[in-house]
């Protein structure tokens, strides 16, 4: 018997979600991916290039953490939460 592999309509709209994420941030900046999903599904690492050939890039010190949301919706509403530092 042979098992077929399948995608969930949600397993396509959540690599999407990362696709677009991806293509909106800085090209310096990198996305390192969670899994399994427990709330946070990556953290964003800043870069910023330190020479006018952008060839070499640093990091800022600065991360923050993504929730993605995938819908049908085709809306470029964005929704950002601060957890706030006290």
């Amino acid at each position: 018997m042979r098992t077929v592999k399948r995608r969930s309509l949600s397993q396509v709209k959540e690599e999407i979600s990362y696709r677009i994420l991806r293509q909106k941030l800085p090209e310096a900046w990198i996305m390192h991916e969670y899994g399994p999903d427990y709330g946070i599904d990556c953290v964003v690492e800043l870069f910023d290039y330190v020479d006018d050939t952008k060839e070499v890039a640093e990091t800022l010190g600065e991360q923050f953490f993504v929730q993605l949301k995938g819908s049908d919706s085709n809306g470029t509403k964005l929704s950002l939460f601060s957890k706030g530092i006290s």
